[in-house]
């Protein structure tokens, strides 16, 4: 591990943990967060923790990378203790499926180092293990605030017991610019993969991704039947020298592309290596339409102006398309013939896209204010 060090200045250390950037849409986020912080609190010493550091963080050469949080608490107790708050950033990972243990271990940690704790816009699933629902709640309480970046996963937090009540915003990414419209190109883009998700309603359990394959071939060849080209890109792929455990969409799509017949595949562009944010918004620029198994995948579509379908169960996606009221694009079974169905009716909405978005983004503008209120940041820069 290099040690790790606090940037040089007068404001106040910030640690923003929990941050899976292999995954572009955390790291939407936390640039989302970097951008709202510094423009509410001006000068501020920032450090985040991210999974995968030495292999992402030369994407971000912006941002201040340091080691994942639970790593941190044993090998550099010091630089922890001397944050002036750590903040657990906005995203999707307190699901039962993804073992949240390792990450509560080090929450308690920072509480009992006497160090603030704040819990940005997060989605959170229901948790079937009461033993693992009292240690969520522990955590949550002994925060100084929680967020939840939609109404259902608020209900979880009260319903595993916690006293906290969360406030409901937005995902931070919706704060990312927005830009108008391209022209469509008629190319579609998809973003697959053949994992079950996790993150689906407590009243659901995953279904098993058996079929994905042939499910999304017959997807492409209806698309490319009705005039169509498809560009396949994710914002979670090719991350060069990733360990197991790290989903890899594009290793989907090249399957998808061997198993398609060949006058189909003709009109299939894979895209190959990591695609930051940047990257992806640039991939989706123009596109006709996107039909999305990754959330934010999705966001970052719509904030080029680009119609998304969701063909996914996840509620995290779900959640989104509910705040902009596009419930309707949703397909959660990801049936060919009902998403070919939403992509053509998508593109009415085109034009609605901006003002859906800037009415998602004011909810979204909470969350810095209220994180920073409750960690006092806002009084120390007074």
């Amino acid at each position: 591990m290099t040690e790790p060090r606090w940037p040089a200045g007068a404001g106040p250390r910030v640690l923003v943990a929990d941050g899976w950037w292999a995954n572009a849409g955390d790291a939407a986020i936390g640039l989302a967060m970097a951008a709202s912080l510094h423009r509410l609190l001006g000068e501020i010493r920032l450090v985040f923790c991210v999974h995968h550091r030495p292999l992402v963080g030369p994407h971000y050469p912006e941002l201040d990378l340091v080691d994942p949080l639970h790593e941190l608490v044993d090998a550099a107790p010091g630089f922890v203790a001397a944050a002036d708050a750590v903040i657990s950033q906005g995203g999707g990972f307190l699901f039962e499926p993804y073992g949240p243990g390792f990450r509560l271990a080090a929450y308690r940690r920072v509480v009992e180092m006497g160090v603030p704790l704040a819990f940005w816009a997060q989605s959170v699933g229901w948790f079937g293990d009461p033993a693992l629902r009292r240690e969520l709640s522990a955590c949550w309480d002994s925060a100084r605030t929680v967020i939840a970046r939609d109404r259902p996963s608020a209900e979880h937090v009260v319903a595993a017991g916690a006293v906290r009540r969360p406030a409901v915003t937005a995902d931070e990414a919706l704060l990312l610019p927005a830009r108008d419209p391209e022209a469509p190109s008629g190319v579609v883009g998809i973003a697959l993969n053949d994992r079950p998700a996790a993150a689906v309603p407590w009243t659901q359990r995953a279904a098993p991704r058996n079929g994905a394959l042939d499910r999304h071939a017959e997807l492409v060849e209806r698309l490319v039947a009705s005039g169509r080209r498809i560009r396949a890109f994710s914002t979670v792929q090719d991350l060069d020298g990733a360990p197991s455990g790290v989903d890899n969409d594009a290793a989907h799509h090249r399957a998808l592309l061997a198993a398609l017949p060949a006058d189909v595949a003709a009109e299939v562009e894979v895209v190959d290596g990591y695609v930051t944010p940047a990257r992806f918004r640039s991939l989706a620029r123009g596109l006709e339409a996107v039909v999305s198994e990754r959330m934010h995948a999705a966001m970052l579509a719509m904030l080029e102006g680009v119609p998304a379908v969701f063909a996914s169960p996840s509620c995290t996606g779900a959640a989104l398309f509910a705040a902009l009221e596009l419930e309707r694009f949703v397909v959660p079974d990801g049936d060919p013939p009902a998403t070919v169905d939403s992509l053509a009716a998508a593109s009415a909405v085109r034009g609605s896209l901006p003002d859906r978005i800037r009415r998602a983004r004011r909810a979204a503008a909470a969350n810095a204010v209220l994180v920073s209120q409750a960690l006092r940041l806002l009084d120390d820069r007074a």
